[in-house]
């Protein structure tokens, strides 16, 4: 799996080439014959006055509209695009088309992680799922979310109010303390991946919001792995992105899942 640092000379030459692939620009089809699986680009939407930034990542030759998924980051942004470039590239290699947003651009003020800013934080986020449910190249009625540390918390705000998101993944993170069950709309199937080694986000909150969405009736799976902190690393980053990407192919397909038992899983010792 690569793990992407690009420069921003390349990050815009690849950003050239996924606007010929989604129609944007032509140029002859032979220019396509060979290249890297995903194309990569960027691309912004306006959120409280200010442009907020889109990596895209998307797979070559789709013919079809294209299930999305919306990758949120966590308090430390996006940084040097290691960990959630890496995340993205190994969800879209998969045939998804994934859009880490960078949610805190509309936040200009200090303490863009703080509490203070959550549900600031969750209008920036809705915005984003506009913006993507109008490209032409998505399927508008398959549309998840992938939120990492502070962007799970995040994810799992937007999608307990917000039914164009059919899937999330939540990974090393929680749900706000603020919300009682009786706050919590319909949740859409949910896969929550953990650490037990998490410093920063206790592995006790993914437990947490597992018995929140067995409470109210959501299709859940909990996955923790063993040995992991908070960011994982090595076998266990594949082995989370490879569940995940399994879990959104499965509830963003073309026909309705099957309803299933709530489960609780355990991954293997690593």
């Amino acid at each position: 799996m690569r793990k992407k640092a690009a420069s921003t000379f390349l990050h815009y030459a690849f950003s050239l080439s996924f606007l010929v692939a989604v129609g944007l620009i032509s140029t002859p089809a032979q220019a396509f014959m060979a290249g890297p699986p995903v194309l990569d680009g960027i691309t912004a939407f306006e959120s409280n006055g200010h442009p907020v930034r889109v990596d895209m990542f998307v797979p070559r030759n789709q013919e079809q509209p294209l299930p999305a998924v919306i990758l949120l980051h966590g308090a430390s942004g996006v940084g040097g695009g290691h960990l959630i470039y890496g995340m993205a590239e190994a969800l879209a290699e998969t045939g998804l088309a994934v859009f880490a947003v960078h949610y805190f651009d509309a936040i200009p003020r200090a303490n863009r992680a703080g509490v203070t800013r959550y549900f600031e934080r969750d209008e920036i986020i809705g915005d984003a799922i506009d913006y993507v449910s109008s490209l032409h190249f998505v399927d508008h009625q398959r549309i998840g979310l992938f939120g990492y540390s502070l962007g799970a918390f995040q994810a799992l705000e937007r999608a307990h109010k917000d039914s164009r998101v059919r899937a999330v993944v939540a990974a090393a993170g929680g749900l706000d303390g603020r919300r009682t069950i009786d706050q919590l709309g319909p949740m859409p199937p949910t896969l929550i991946l953990h650490g037990d080694r998490d410093g920063i986000v206790s592995v006790r909150r993914a437990h947490q919001v597992a018995q929140v969405l067995e409470a109210i009736g959501t299709p859940y799976e909990l996955e923790i792995t063993r040995g992991t902190a908070h960011v994982p690393r090595g076998q266990a980053f594949d082995y989370w992105m490879s569940r995940a990407a399994d879990f959104f192919h499965e509830n963003l397909s073309l026909t309705d899942p099957v309803p299933t038992q709530t489960v609780l899983l355990r991954a293997p010792a690593r």
